[in-house]
């Protein structure tokens, strides 16, 4: 018995190794995971259909074949991962070291931030979190990543919106033509068309709180509604257009992004085999939502500037190259990705007033003479702008995003090198509570930010929560955003947590990672001030 059986395991276990070691160990595969899938599957078929008709056993002469092949195959890159890898040295978890699927499981409901940061306090500041993937908790982690002098490429996630045409591609030459226009479309004379805008969506949020009358209000749905209102106004012109659950529709389609961004070929096996399962139709939902807001965007011609135009005007040029042409709607889907970071921020500030109501005080003596409508007079407030800056750090609006390739002649951090071709990733949640940064850290603390920050040990901590160089373009606007929100909501009321809240900081403890933080619910009670 033993003849026969020896070819059908040891020809099939040797193919698995070869073509780990000959294909899979090279390069990235993530575009092709569902076509590698669907390969597996039709080449099983067939030898399973062939030996049905021969009559011969169909178990013991595909399937036990098959098995051994998957064991040489998966076997290789366990060995090969956890004994010869580059990163072999760095500690981590050894499950995550052989595959990212440990990493995903963890992530199961969408807690990535505390994975992290437990996997911070057990390893240190350098953790290999995947087989070529290491995480760098550290003051200067972000300015290694994406600072001014790195030779970083984006990573594989950037290809999330594949083969959408936009900034985030991983082109380099497309970025940079994509980035000259959202320059354009955040200049200061833009801004301050949107903000005029801005204000208008944000006293209406205000006056739906001033008919609550003092009664608890739940703000999550609220704020983003609100936030998702002025994205649709100046991002498309389109403020009085329905859009319906548009809010509910963006926040869906982040959900599946909880759980798989550590490993972005899962998404894309799902988006192409599984477009039924599970959270993954609210990803087709935005899709769908977000074409059908720029043709009718297309077809029109809004009264003042919106975000949208520059890109329009860009595709209509006489020399607009495919690109121009083909990025209009792959911006306009980042438009709405990248405002999606709004709402939860402003949630997530407005729970700091209420739970350390004396910087509201301080903010409320500033705004003392100050027109709201003046967007710099507002951006010159210090206690306000820190304020705002002491949540984000705490509460950053990508807790986890954020990942880049490292150049071909690696990366050197204060003595660590970590080989080209590793995807390195910094966290903003963890290197916004490192004691080597900051004193107090998980203190609320703004005067940190002022303009000669005394309590901040290494001011390279700032850069993950400054407008560097890379920094989404719509932060300015963002900001703006929430400084009116501020400005005009705690000048006209005090901001408490409602009465019988059982734990003011289930806001945070419930919260979310999935692109952009996902609070807790925050019920709040405003009270009109005299």
């Amino acid at each position: 018995m033993m003849a026969p059986v020896a070819p059908m395991v040891i020809a099939p276990f040797f193919l698995g190794v070869i073509m780990h070691l000959g294909f899979f160990m090279r390069g990235e595969w993530h575009l092709q995971a569902p076509h590698i899938i669907l390969a597996h599957a039709l080449a099983f078929t067939l030898l399973l259909v062939k030996k049905l008709v021969s009559g011969l056993s169909a178990w013991y002469g595909v399937a036990l074949p098959f098995l051994v092949y998957l064991c040489g195959l998966l076997g290789s890159m366990a060995i090969y991962r956890l004994f010869f890898h580059r990163l072999r040295s760095f500690p981590g978890p050894r499950l995550a070291a052989v595959s990212k699927l440990w990493h995903v499981w963890l992530c199961r409901y969408s807690k990535n931030h505390l994975v992290l940061e437990s996997w911070r306090q057990k390893y240190g500041t350098f953790v290999r979190t995947g087989p070529s993937e290491i995480t760098i908790i550290h003051p200067a982690g972000l300015e290694w990543l994406d600072g001014p002098q790195n030779r970083n490429a984006r990573s594989d996630w950037y290809d999330l919106l594949h083969p959408g045409v936009q900034v985030f591609s991983r082109d380099p030459a497309i970025q940079t033509a994509r980035r000259k226009v959202w320059d354009k479309a955040m200049s200061l004379s833009a801004v301050k068309q949107y903000y005029r805008r801005i204000t208008t969506h944000v006293l209406e949020l205000e006056s739906i709180i001033s008919a609550q009358n003092t009664k608890p209000i739940v703000m999550n749905d609220l704020l983003y509604q609100m936030t998702f209102d002025v994205l649709k106004d100046i991002g498309f012109g389109q403020a009085n257009e329905e859009v319906k659950d548009g809010a509910s529709k963006l926040g869906g389609s982040l959900s599946i992004l909880g759980p798989t961004t550590p490993s972005p070929w899962i998404l894309r096996m799902a988006f192409a085999l599984f477009p039924g399962v599970w959270n993954i139709p609210h990803w087709f939902k935005f899709l769908e939502m977000t074409q059908s807001i720029v043709v009718k965007r297309l077809n029109s011609k809004p009264e003042s500037v919106d975000i949208a135009s520059f890109f329009i005007e860009d595709s209509q040029r006489k020399d607009a190259d495919m690109i121009s042409r083909e990025a209009v709607g792959g911006d306009c889907g980042v438009i709405l990705l990248a405002g999606s970071t709004s709402g939860p921020s402003l949630i997530l500030l407005f729970y700091c007033l209420a739970r350390w109501p004396e910087h509201a005080e301080k903010i409320r003596q500033e705004l003392r003479n100050v027109d709201y409508n003046d967007m710099t007079a507002l951006s010159a407030l210090p206690h306000l702008t820190a304020t705002i800056n002491e949540s984000l750090r705490l509460y950053p609006a990508g807790p986890t995003f954020g990942s880049r390739i490292t150049g071909p002649e690696g990366l050197n951090c204060e003595g660590v090198y970590i080989p080209g071709g590793i995807k390195v990733v910094a966290p903003r949640w963890s290197n916004g509570r490192l004691e080597e940064a900051y004193a107090s850290p998980h203190e609320f603390i703004p005067e940190r930010w002022y303009s000669k920050p005394e309590f901040v040990k290494d001011k390279r901590a700032f850069a993950p929560f400054s407008m560097g160089r890379n920094s989404c373009a719509g932060k300015k606007v963002a900001m703006s955003q929430m400084r009116l929100a501020v400005a005009i909501l705690v000048s006209k009321y005090s901001i408490r947590f409602a009465p019988g809240t059982s734990d003011e900081m289930s806001v945070e403890k419930n919260m979310r990672d999935q692109l952009t933080p996902l609070p807790g619910e925050l019920k709040l009670v405003f009270e009109k001030l005299e």
